[in-house]
């Protein structure tokens, strides 16, 4: 995704992934990967999207701003109530809110003109397509195919009897008849289907296989 088209709450993930936040050890950040019109949540901060009306927004600016004096980044007034928000030598961002000009340059100082479309989750152990979740604030319909389920229809239910193979030719399944998005698994322990709706689910969550045959 190009790092100027970022929107609504996705560019509140992308500023917090590039202040590090995600790195934390004791699980401070969190994104609402199932409600998507919820908060990033960080140290008790709520990084609500930048451009709204909501209050909470400037209590990020003290995140923010150590690193807009770090990194040099400028902003003019320009015509129409934007703003020119620019790191040193580089195009800038055309915005109608100065912090959201900030955090697209916060954004660019770490991952250039273009963000990854994929994110590795440590808490959520999975790897989060992200395009669909690139929305205004506010628009948690993300578009599902006709024919997908989702981790509340989802018509497999794991016991404590299904197996690691079982869940894995699930999985496969439903990939293939495009019932879910994909699905991750670590080869031995569990295994997640992933939806179309960016909501996700274990088919199985138990013992290890290691020592059988590879199942992936």
């Amino acid at each position: 995704m190009k790092t100027e088209t970022l929107q609504g709450n996705l560019l509140s993930f992308y500023v917090a992934v590039s202040l590090g936040f995600d790195k934390e050890p004791n699980g401070r950040f969190w994104a609402p990967w199932d409600s998507w019109d919820c908060s990033i949540h960080y140290k008790g901060d709520c990084f609500v999207p930048f451009g709204t009306e909501d209050h909470e927004v400037y209590r990020v600016l003290k995140h923010l701003h150590p690193e807009v004096m770090r990194l040099r980044i400028s902003s003019v007034a320009v015509e129409d109530d934007k703003w020119l928000v620019s790191l040193p030598g580089q195009p800038g961002f055309r915005v109608t809110d100065l912090l959201q000009g900030y955090a697209l340059a916060i954004v660019a100082s770490v991952y250039g003109a273009e963000v990854p479309d994929h994110y590795d989750c440590p808490n959520f152990k999975a790897r989060i397509f992200l395009p669909p979740f690139n929305v205004p604030y506010g628009e948690s319909n993300i578009p599902t195919p006709v024919n997908a389920k989702t981790a509340s229809t989802c018509e497999f239910e794991p016991t404590p009897t299904t197996t690691y193979r079982e869940a894995l030719e699930e999985a496969k399944r439903m990939k293939a008849a495009e019932e879910s998005q994909d699905y991750v698994c670590d080869g031995h322990s569990w295994v997640l289907a992933r939806f179309h709706d960016g909501t996700s689910k274990y088919l199985y969550e138990g013992k290890s296989t290691i020592g059988l045959p590879d199942l992936k």
